[in-house]
């Protein structure tokens, strides 16, 4: 009799399966292993750590190797392909700034004359920004008793190249004061970081020069909120 005889009808499917399935393992052990250079301990706090890990654990980081515990994973670098973004902008997508500015003691003409000029700093890893800023000057009109009509009163914000146009505010040119108020909102995209965006204040009378009283002076003040993305 021969030995077919006393096997199982399907043996032969099954060894053939059982060969293919000894092929698949033997090609996974010998393909390159990522944690061959590495230690597992199930220890509290151990977890699988590569040999040149020099911390102790998750909340002792060390400065080299790559550590995966229980309580976390502590790498140098984390790369993400198709476009995602990394850990630190995932945890702090949006980062706020803001800007305040201030000038006092100049003279307004009806030459423009830029009071404020301020550039912010674009942060690491940004990319556009939400900017909402608004611009006002107080100013006086330094010369009673020269005439009974009125000037007027101008400023103009830009953002970027982004202007808030300029409006007139009436202001009795003998002796009289005013503060004309301006805002701009903009959207900015295709930062590079270390760049800078560039905020500029500018003010202007209509007829005559208005010179700076010693008090309380002309004064201007700009102020913006900035929510950088990233």
């Amino acid at each position: 009799m021969a030995l077919a005889d006393n096997m199982p009808r399907d043996a032969i499917g099954d060894l053939k399966r059982d060969i293919r399935d000894l092929e698949r393992a033997v090609r996974e052990m010998r393909a390159e292993r990522r944690l061959d250079s590495a230690t597992i301990s199930a220890e509290p706090g151990k977890g699988i750590r590569v040999a040149d890990f020099n911390g102790t654990d998750f909340a002792h980081p060390g400065t080299t190797g790559n550590y995966f515990g229980g309580d976390g994973m502590v790498i140098n670098q984390a790369y993400f392909r198709g476009g995602i973004v990394g850990n630190d902008a995932l945890t702090n997508p949006v980062v706020p700034g803001s800007v305040w500015q201030q000038a006092s003691g100049f003279t307004v003409s009806p030459a423009w004359n830029t009071v404020i000029n301020y550039n912010l700093t674009v942060p690491a890893g940004v990319t556009s920004a939400a900017i909402d800023a608004r611009a006002r000057v107080t100013a006086y009109y330094n010369n009673p008793g020269t005439g009974t009509g009125v000037d007027y009163l101008y400023g103009v914000l830009y953002v970027g190249s982004a202007d808030s146009d300029y409006y007139p505010l009436a202001v009795t040119d003998n002796g009289g004061s005013g503060t004309n108020q301006v805002f701009r909102s903009v959207i900015l995209t295709g930062l590079t970081p270390g760049d800078s965006v560039n905020f500029q204040y500018q003010v202007s009378s209509d007829f005559a020069t208005w010179t700076a009283p010693t008090s309380p002076g002309n004064k201007a003040k700009l102020g913006a909120s900035v929510q950088w993305y990233r």
